[in-house]
């Protein structure tokens, strides 16, 4: 197997906010809510292990890994055509999780007794998971490793198939805020008047694992805060883009502005919830449960209502076909026929010895779960592949259509609900230069440059003009040269319209003639950065 893939930092795209920051801060979040639910699973399924069933730094570094392999190693869209190289790296990435999680299973279950690189160590997993009549009322420590590490490694491959933006980070803040309401509704956090610690929650009261839950609770809700607040600066204009490569700089005044919102929500929040006594809680909750039962009964009367027609109406549906396809006498002369004896009961058999099953056939069915497992990795990771390129101009533009009027529409919804959620995003007015070819996509950034300076200097691109007409006008205006207009414009119609990506040469030309421009229009924009 070829590996092709270079270092995260050596990647064009990558940056510290989305390489680094995002994915750090979404797997603290992550952890939050599935570390009580794996301990809450432990307790049930392994009581016998003493210490958690996966340490807290591994649960937050393998999606993380997992996300950094997938995201920073992935091909550009021109190799992503590419049906074999598309399952080279879909195996690649299946592998390499593979030896991950299984590193992870020595270094937590075998590493006391064995050396990584001894082999024994191996065998004793497998028979860790082959033999589970040792223990018959417990499930093996390892084999419940094994599937939480395979759920942490597809979440962040799946998750490094685009970026962490507002929406994705706001969804895994609901779905986890959900899982901790429910465990909270599972497992109080605080035992009721008169019962015993140990009786309130005898999953977790003995290790004393969850002793400090509600600082997951805090960590939870700074690190959501912190995660979508990061997401915001690039729509903000908190992280500003640098020239030609798509890397982003720290703005302080945002970083201390999320900062001080997150420390001020959390106060809040603490000081509300040292105010609201625990009796006033229970009262409130108390208040909705009744509130639930009430509705439910009236969705049990609604059913009630419905169903019962519909059960009547089948009744003498049935009535109609016994009496098409039945003599109805016939079924009374059997009625009134006294019922034959009860047979006499049969002879006990006598018990066998059950056999169990026998070595080779564990291993041989150990070895087909995990072909299995690499088939489900493979299968999922097909998510990697790229969606087919759209043909549209570098601008957006909007004609009165059904669409337009169906994304009005939308829109208006999305307004009406942002009550509940985020409002929506704004549309970026040029496209996204993400899986680009690196000419093309040095040529769409320095074109994209030129319309923005002709609209600073109130020569807008019209939506009808084509980018030969447009080159041509603007080619007419003071401090435009229309050498170099003309030189941009033929570079981009090769970049935008051609079948070929464009050489190395016509790229490095519309770079030269770009600066050259620039070098015109600077005196022009003597405060443009304040």
């Amino acid at each position: 197997m070829n590996l092709t893939f270079s270092l995260p930092w050596d990647h064009k795209e990558w940056n510290v906010v989305d390489g680094g920051l995002l994915p750090a801060v979404v797997g603290v979040m992550r952890f939050c809510w599935i570390w009580p639910w794996m301990l809450l699973l432990q307790g049930f399924l392994a009581p016998s292990l003493s210490a958690p069933l996966m340490y807290p730094w591994m649960v937050i570094v393998l999606p993380i890994l997992s996300f950094t392999f997938a995201r920073w190693s992935m091909p550009t869209l021109a190799e992503r055509r590419d049906y074999r190289r598309t399952n080279q790296i879909r195996q690649q990435i299946a592998t390499f999780g593979f030896a991950a999680i299984l590193f992870l299973v020595w270094l937590r279950f075998q590493r006391p007794e064995f050396w990584l690189v001894d082999p024994r160590w191996l065998l004793a997993a497998g028979y860790d998971l082959i033999y589970w009549d040792a223990i018959p009322i417990e499930v093996p420590g390892t084999f419940l490793f094994l599937l939480l590490g395979v759920f942490l490694w597809l979440r962040g491959a799946l998750d490094g198939h685009g970026q962490y933006r507002h929406d994705e980070i706001w969804r895994a803040f609901l779905s986890g805020g959900a899982a901790l309401a429910l465990f909270a509704w599972i497992v109080p956090p605080v035992p009721a008047i008169g019962q015993s610690e140990a009786a309130a929650n005898p999953f977790m009261s003995a290790g004393g694992q969850l002793s400090n839950s509600i600082w997951l609770i805090i960590l939870f809700a700074a690190s959501g805060l912190a995660g979508m607040g990061i997401a915001n600066l690039g729509k903000s204009g908190g992280w500003r883009r640098r020239a030609r490569v798509a890397r982003l700089r720290p703005n302080r005044g945002w970083m201390a502005g999320i900062g001080l919102t997150i420390f001020v929500m959390l106060g809040v929040a603490l000081l509300m919830a040292s105010i609201i006594q625990p009796e006033d809680a229970a009262i409130l909750w108390k208040a909705l449960g009744l509130i639930w039962q009430g509705v439910s009964q009236v969705l049990i009367w609604i059913i009630t209502v419905i169903a019962y027609p519909i059960f009547l109406i089948l009744e003498y549906l049935m009535r109609l076909f016994r009496s098409l396809f039945g003599d109805r006498s016939q079924e009374t002369e059997r009625a009134e026929i006294a019922q034959p004896p009860a047979p006499e009961p049969m002879p006990e058999l006598p018990e066998r010895a059950v056999e169990g099953m026998p070595e080779p056939f564990r291993w041989i069915a150990l070895i087909v779960v995990a072909a299995g497992v690499f088939i489900i990795f493979m299968l999922v990771l097909r998510q990697l592949r790229s969606n087919p390129e759209e043909e549209s101009d570098e601008i957006r533009e909007s004609v009165l259509t059904a669409s337009l009027l169906q994304s009005q529409l939308a829109d208006l919804w999305a307004r009406l609900r942002s009550r509940f959620g985020p409002p929506p995003e704004e549309p970026d007015p040029y496209l996204s230069l993400e899986g680009e070819v690196d000419t093309r996509r040095l040529i769409r950034l320095i074109y994209q440059r030129l319309l923005e300076a002709a609209q600073m200097h109130n020569v807008p691109r019209l939506q009808s003009e084509t980018p030969s007409r447009f080159g041509g006008r603007l080619a007419g205006k003071p401090r435009f040269d229309e050498g170099l207009v003309q030189t941009i414009t033929d570079a981009y119609g090769e970049a935008r319209y051609g079948d070929e990506p464009p050489s190395e040469q016509t790229a490095a030309e519309a770079d030269k003639a770009w600066r050259a421009m620039v070098s015109d229009l600077t005196p022009d924009q003597p405060h443009k950065e304040s």
